[in-house]
């Protein structure tokens, strides 16, 4: 018989309803921060600003994230980690940009 109400996803993470926000930077020498440590089931609300001359994309494809990010341009982006570990950001072609940690308490 069946304990749980709910499927499993595997993960045992649920989304906890708490949003955290994030202030990240693009320059020529990269993105700042270069790390990004974040809550597995909180809704990470990352606002991220190129202020380098050339466009740039951030890119996490295990969480659905792809955005571009024109020269000056100030964007925001929300995605909800259920899973922890290390993803890389890329850029467009698929080189690193930085490191998502996803971990602690939820």
């Amino acid at each position: 018989s069946s304990i749980g109400s709910q499927p499993s996803t595997g993960t045992g993470i649920q989304p906890t309803g708490k949003t955290r926000y994030y202030t990240m930077t693009i320059t020529k020498d990269g993105y700042a921060p270069e790390v990004l440590t974040v809550s597995p089931g909180d809704r990470a609300k990352i606002t991220l600003t190129n202020a380098d001359s050339t466009q740039h994309a951030f890119i996490i494809k295990e969480f659905q994230v792809d955005y571009a990010v024109k020269i000056g341009e100030t964007i925001t982006m929300t995605f909800t980690p259920l899973v922890k570990g290390e993803f890389t950001w890329t850029e467009r072609d698929g080189s690193k940009a930085g490191t998502l940690i996803v971990g602690g308490e939820t």
